[in-house]
């Protein structure tokens, strides 16, 4: 989330809390991450993979900053695990196109007949999104209508 000067002056829906006292987080909704391949991969016909299984490929992230892949590098190490083979790619085309394997919250992955989705077996790994806004302008009517309009959709 950004802090400076440029920070959404009305509120925003964001993937983590940031430790800002300037700030309120509301919790918005939540998905589990999960695994994403290419209908002609090995495992497009399995329903799960393990963590361990996907340090063992080539493993396609978004940036070091997403906290898609913060969740998941944190849960590899606490498992004393490492992917080796990382590709980090914006976007999705290169899981399609069968370079590797990709990881996202199931709420983010779209429809497309060209993958699938696997769980990932016993990791339990939950994105959150947030929704935010400065303290101060919580009591804002347009703040107050920007919360209440994003509560009613994800419900």
């Amino acid at each position: 989330m950004r802090v400076g000067a440029d920070a959404p002056q009305h509120g925003a829906i964001v993937g983590r809390q940031a430790e800002d006292p300037r700030f309120v987080f509301e919790p918005l909704a939540s998905a589990p991450l999960v695994c994403f391949v290419a209908l002609a991969h090995e495992w497009a016909h399995r329903n799960a993979v393990t963590l361990s299984e996907i340090t063992r490929t080539t493993l396609i992230l978004r940036e070091s900053r997403s906290e898609t892949r913060r969740l998941l590098e944190h849960a590899l190490a606490a498992r004393g695990l490492a992917a080796t083979n990382v590709f980090e790619v914006e976007g999705r085309e290169a899981v399609s196109a069968g370079v590797g394997i990709g990881i996202v919250s199931a709420a983010e992955l779209d429809v497309d007949p060209r993958i699938t989705a696997l769980a990932l077996s016993g990791a339990n790994l939950v994105m959150v999104e947030y929704i935010a806004c400065l303290a101060a302008r919580r009591c804002l009517s347009v703040v107050e209508a920007f919360f209440a309009a994003a509560s009613a959709e994800s419900t």
